[in-house]
């Protein structure tokens, strides 16, 4: 042996070269063909930031061929209210060397000008040095992602609205309800202090004076009331009905006025005899108003 290659070694070797090219290629085709049937748009940029390859059916979407997108610098197609966000985030990735990128959303700009939401998931590559020398990534569509959350926002809103409109109403209402309150408080107040000067006023007054109820129970009664029928107020308050110390004969007639008078007819005054704590007749008369 010489130590030199055959010719039989020289074709061995180049056999196996091409059966190791046939097998990238396919490798190759394989993953063109993967690209070129997802819906997503698989980019990659230069070290210019320029694109040099886009799959056909992403860019067939914004209605752009790829020959429309080669070679142009990749803010071109970014809505300008988001070219300085996407800038950053690569300037950022370059001067920290950050390999991946991921969740970045921002609008491009469709061929006809339209707009579409995406969001950017990408790798970049640096040389041995830490330059910066080219980016590979995928841009998905998110526009109905997009729609669908400014419709929770805009009902997320509109709920806030409301129960910011039915906290003030609340609010409102217990304030309403707090001054009503309030006014009963003090009409309440108002009322009992005008029924003490009534009844100081009328325990001066040389007649009695009297309040029942729609049933016929005493309430209340003048001072003289009871020094004219001899009956303390525990004892009148035991009997109950008031027209109990008044005349057997005279009782019909008395629940019958009363009952015109509690059903808003008016009555003249009336005579009756009250039969007092030690049985004497007490002639009286009677005028009531409810």
């Amino acid at each position: 042996m010489t130590g030199k290659e055959t010719s039989g070694d020289l074709k061995n070797r180049i056999l196996e070269l091409e059966q190791e090219n046939d097998a990238l290629r396919q490798s190759e085709k394989k993953y063109r063909d993967l690209i070129e049937n997802i819906p997503d748009a698989v980019y990659s940029l230069d070290a210019m930031s320029r694109v040099s390859s886009i799959n056909i059916p992403a860019a067939g979407f914004y209605g752009y061929t790829p020959e429309d997108l080669m070679g142009h610098d990749f803010s071109t197609f970014i809505h300008p209210d988001d070219q300085e966000k996407v800038v950053n985030s690569f300037i950022e990735a370059i001067e920290s060397l950050r390999q991946w990128t991921t969740g970045l959303r921002f609008r491009v700009i469709a061929k006809d000008g339209s707009c579409h939401w995406v969001e950017l998931n990408s790798h970049m590559h640096f040389d041995e040095n830490g330059n910066y020398h080219n980016e590979e990534g995928v841009l998905r569509n998110i526009d109905e992602r997009v729609m669908t959350e400014q419709a929770l926002i805009e009902i997320r809103s509109q709920l806030e609205k409301r129960v910011e409109e039915r906290t003030a109403e609340l609010k409102e209402a217990n304030k309403k309800l707090l001054r009503e309150n309030e006014d009963r408080k003090r009409v309440e107040k108002e009322l009992r202090e005008s029924e003490k000067r009534f009844r100081e006023l009328a325990d001066f007054l040389p007649q009695p004076v009297y309040e029942m109820d729609t049933w016929g129970k005493l309430k209340y009664m003048s001072n003289i009331g009871y020094e004219m029928t001899g009956y303390s107020k525990d004892e009148l308050k035991k009997i109950g009905h008031l027209a109990d110390i008044f005349h057997p004969d005279e009782r019909e007639r008395f629940y019958y006025n009363m009952q015109m008078l509690f059903s808003g007819k008016k009555i003249p005054a009336n005579e009756y005899t009250l039969i007092s704590k030690d049985g004497s007749f007490i002639p009286l008369i009677l005028h009531a108003a409810p």
